[in-house]
């Protein structure tokens, strides 16, 4: 099942500065590793969704899950979640079409948010 994203931000800046104490700077290096980090990740997910790896499936997105909530980027976190719960489970129907949209999404979250550091 593909999680729905419709009125959520790609990030809320707002409870990300609230869980770094308002401390920008160290937000801008968090985002920043997040995106070099997730990069790879993002690739890890489409070469295992092609190949069919599920374990490799779930792990990646597990780690993209927990990184996307790390720094509340919701739209993120909820398809990897998906992803993840789906790989364990063994449901491949609409996987392919999720990392499509996770790339999609990360790629959006690269373009829509500042790194300024």
């Amino acid at each position: 099942m593909i999680p729905e994203l419709d009125g959520r931000p790609v990030m809320d800046e707002a409870a990300a500065l609230d869980m770094v104490e308002g401390e920008r700077d160290l937000l801008e290096e968090i985002l920043e590793l997040f995106e070099d980090c997730t990069r790879d990740r993002v690739a890890e997910l489409r070469e295992s969704v092609a190949s069919g790896e599920l374990d490799r499936v779930s792990s990646a997105a597990h780690a993209i899950k927990g990184a996307a909530a790390n720094i509340c980027a919701e739209r993120i976190r909820l398809l990897a979640a998906q992803m993840e719960s789906d790989a364990r489970q063994g449901v491949v129907a609409d996987i392919s079409e999720m990392s499509a949209m996770l790339e999609a999404e990360f790629d959006r979250f690269v373009a829509e948010v500042e790194f300024t550091a």
